[in-house]
């Protein structure tokens, strides 16, 4: 009988922590990983007194009660945030333990039970499982913040209109003297001025609004950048903003695959 304690609470206690880290990732990313750990221990053990529960309303309540306590000891407070996450750990523990069971499940006199020699690749599935749902949740939850600051801007530059998409960038303090400056790739400044490659590799920027290069600090070091001044600036966030005389840089080293085409200042965060 000894056997099977330390199996069911082994089991349960890798399920819980694995079902905790996916409800902290989407919930509570600030959960510290030794709360999930007590926990996941505290479950695990609460779980050995479910089966001498034999009333099913009382067996329901006591997964409740022990699946709120166990979302306080990861520190979930608030009302929405529990009744989420106990919705969330039901989901979660019926997907986890159904799987589980379906494939590596035996019938016996009492339910279904777990065998001895299943119990790794138990284990190593849930792992997997928790671990490349943890990393869905960090990529679509990084994709919602990029998409959250990424909007539809217009550069007017003399008698040109340019309607491009732009990022919001916390991260960018580059400034000119005391002028911010946002960044945009090749191919926008080559529609905004009509300025060729060649030109550009020439210094031919007679066209241009006060045109010089400053030293930025960049990822792959100091970089000279050509930057210069256009008319106008507009943001279509709630409603149109406009802002005179901005100062743009043109980024060489511009990562082309993302849906925005500049990279606009910190300065635009707060405006």
């Amino acid at each position: 009988m000894k056997i099977y304690i330390e199996q069911a609470i082994i089991t349960n206690f890798i399920i819980d922590f694995c079902i905790l880290l996916v409800i902290s990732k989407l919930i509570c990313p600030t959960t510290k990983y030794k709360h999930i750990l007590f926990s996941a221990l505290f479950g695990s053990i609460a779980s050995l007194i479910a089966p001498y529960c034999n009333n099913l309303i009382i067996t329901n309540a006591l997964k409740i009660l022990t699946s709120i306590i166990m979302l306080q000891i990861i520190k979930i407070k608030t009302k929405k945030q529990i009744f989420l996450s106990c919705m969330l750990m039901l989901v979660l523990s019926y997907i986890i333990g159904g799987a589980i069971l379906s494939n590596f499940g035996t019938q016996s006199a009492s339910g279904y039970a777990i065998s001895g020699v299943s119990l790794l690749p138990v284990f190593a599935i849930t792992i997997i499982f928790t671990f490349i749902n943890c990393k869905l949740i960090t990529w679509i939850k990084a994709k919602i913040t990029a998409n959250s600051n990424i909007y539809d801007i217009t550069l007017v530059n003399n008698n040109k209109q340019l309607s491009i998409k732009s990022f919001i960038d916390s991260g960018n303090g580059l400034y000119d003297n005391s002028n911010p400056v946002s960044l945009i790739n090749f191919d926008t400044f080559s529609k905004l001025t009509n300025i060729t490659l060649n030109q550009y590799l020439t210094n031919d920027f007679n066209s241009l609004n006060n045109a010089h290069f400053i030293e930025a600090n960049t990822i792959a070091g100091k970089r000279k950048i050509l930057v210069f001044t256009i008319n106008e600036l507009r943001i279509n966030k709630d409603k149109i903003k406009t802002y005179p005389n901005v100062t743009l840089g043109v980024a060489l080293h511009f990562d082309n695959t993302k849906e925005y085409k500049a990279i606009l200042n910190s300065c635009f965060c707060f405006n």
